[in-house]
């Protein structure tokens, strides 16, 4: 969570499950889709040490409060067939039916009358089936979502694609937060926007100093220190602020934050690495800019606040571009992290530029792609991208680039086969790797 063990809080204040539950009374917030997964464990698994929060059940006066994207996994939210009767519109109808296919393993067109009648989907069987009829529809509303035209297909029907065919060059503005976010989770879709002749940007947010380690800064400025031994009296101010960063790393205590010098050294070096990394993906060097946003320059992980600078530089990005399609993330991250900030700045700079109503904004529409949180689902899916064996290990190369990844960013990889995988379960066409991606608001 925090990309690094010196970003790490030293101290916290604790307390007792015991303690807690002599309350009185106790309310449980949580926000994210982060979150979920342990939310449904707490209010619905069994009382257990391993979900601490799973003791609160027992309370007499407990109030779990919570948002949408946190709920998600409650039976309720995620099955709420199981529960009790519903009201079937098409998107719940899909979630089912994709539910219904996992959980027998069974792919869609081999459903019978009996599975749906024996998983709590009777009344949609009744509604809308037989099954034949249901398996069919959204058999083909799955495999629809599936395209290797990610910015639209040029003269081509696009009734049922998941892009529209015009215009066949898109300009198109990709947000990354964190530089590798928009890499790791979209890396073969920007080559593949690249090649299909449309007119990316891809913007880092952040300058993602605070994930680049100490020993990377002290290892850049003992070379420079090096290399400006070599020219004597050339290079004495390059080897004044070698030894300055040197010295400010090395006297750093473990609870102590970076100078903004070193800060910015650290951004320079990500910077580097997010330029190779668009490389990487076939992005010219023109096609990448560096947003910096003061929020995260000025704060540390979960210490952000997002400032009206913020939201000023998102718009003259978006005034500059006139982008027909946005991609972004953050969406449904804990509100505290970059990714949710960044995406807060660029709903607040699509509000505010629609006061003004510029005719590019009409036509614009937002993707979403899926970063840290909880992975897409494939009833969730609404644009899925292929990727080939060479596309992977193209994206496997740009991921690399990075010299400090996390979890999700090291196994970016897997979670695309994974999808894939999960898609040639439900009958799909069978693939090395997808991504995946869901419709934004209709318009910006």
């Amino acid at each position: 969570d925090f990309l690094g063990i010196e970003n790490v809080p030293r101290f916290a204040i604790t307390m007792g499950v015991g303690t807690i539950l002599d309350a009185r009374r106790i309310v449980l917030m949580a926000w994210g889709e982060n979150k979920a997964h342990v939310v449904a464990r707490s209010v619905e698994g069994p009382v257990s040490d391993s979900i601490p929060a799973s003791f609160l059940q027992e309370h007499s006066h407990t109030t779990f409060i919570v948002d949408e994207a946190a709920s998600k996994d409650l039976v309720r939210i995620k099955n709420p067939w199981l529960v009790g009767p519903v009201e079937w519109n098409p998107a719940l109808a899909r979630k089912a039916v994709i539910w219904l296919s996992d959980k027998l393993e069974k792919p869609i067109l081999k459903l019978i009358d009996n599975d749906y009648n024996e998983n709590g989907m009777a009344d949609l069987l009744t509604d809308q089936g037989p099954a034949y009829n249901l398996n069919i529809r959204f058999f083909n509303d799955t495999q629809h979502t599936i395209t290797g035209w990610p910015g639209g297909k040029p003269n081509a029907d696009d009734s049922s694609r998941p892009e529209t065919a015009e215009p066949d060059s898109k300009r198109i503005l990709v947000l990354s937060p964190d530089p590798v976010d928009a890499i790791a989770s979209m890396g073969g879709t920007l080559d593949r926007l690249q090649e299909q002749g449309h007119q990316v940007t891809l913007a880092f947010q952040t300058s993602g100093s605070l994930r680049v380690p100490d020993k990377e800064a002290i290892r850049f400025a003992r070379a420079l220190l090096r290399i400006a031994g070599d020219y004597p009296g050339e290079w004495d101010r390059q080897a004044e602020y070698a030894s300055t960063i040197i010295s400010k790393l090395e006297s750093k205590g473990p609870n102590d934050v970076d100078s903004p010098d070193v800060r910015r050294l650290k951004g320079l070096l990500l910077r580097g690495e997010a330029r190779d990394a668009a490389a990487s993906c076939g992005l010219p060097p023109d096609a990448v800019s560096f947003l910096d946003l003061p929020f995260y320059e000025k704060g540390r992980f979960r210490r952000f606040n997002l400032t009206e600078n913020d939201i000023t530089l998102t718009k003259d990005l978006l005034e500059s571009v006139k982008p027909h399609r946005i991609f972004a993330t953050g969406n449904l991250a804990d509100p505290s992290t970059m990714q949710a900030l960044s995406f807060r700045a660029l709903q607040s700079a699509l509000s505010s530029l629609a006061h003004h109503r510029p005719a590019w904004l009409a036509d614009c529409r937002i993707w979403l792609y899926r970063g840290k949180e909880t992975p897409v689902q494939p009833n969730e899916i609404e644009m899925a991208v292929p990727l080939s064996p060479d596309q992977l290990t193209q994206k496997k190369t740009a991921i690399r680039q990075f010299v400090a990844t996390d979890h999700y960013e090291s196994h970016a990889l897997n979670h695309n086969r994974e999808i894939a995988k999960r898609y040639d379960l439900l009958g799909m066409a069978e693939y090395e790797a997808i991504e995946t991606f869901e419709r934004g608001p209709t318009t910006c």
